[in-house]
C-alpha cells in the first residue's frame, strides 16, 4: 500500500466525499483518483453514491473508475485490516 492510499483510507473510516478527501490530502487530481482507484480494483473502499429514493447512501454496483470524483468512499473491512496492520 502507498503512503497516498494509507493517507486516503485515514480519511474515509466513515462515509466521505470525493471532494472531502482532496481538500484535507491536498494532493494533485490524478494522483488522488489513482489511489482510489487501486484502493477500488484490491477491494479496499467501496464506492458509494446518495440515491433520493431511499435517502441513503447506496453501493455502487461495479466501481465507475471514470467518474471517481462524483463518489462518495468508505473503507471496506479488508482496507481498514489492511490499513492497521
Amino acid at each position: 500500500m502507498t503512503e497516498l492510499e494509507f493517507d486516503i483510507l485515514d480519511e474515509i473510516y466513515f462515509v466521505t466525499g470525493y471532494q472531502e478527501v482532496r481538500e484535507q490530502l491536498m494532493v494533485e487530481e490524478e494522483a488522488l483518483q489513482q489511489g482510489f482507484r487501486s484502493l477500488l480494483q484490491q477491494g479496499y473502499v467501496q464506492q458509494l453514491y446518495f440515491d433520493e429514493g431511499v435517502q441513503d447512501y447506496v453501493k455502487q454496483n461495479a466501481p465507475d473508475l471514470d467518474h471517481i470524483a462524483k463518489y462518495h468512499y468508505l473503507a471496506t473491512k479488508e482496507g481498514l485490516l489492511a490499513h492497521n496492520l
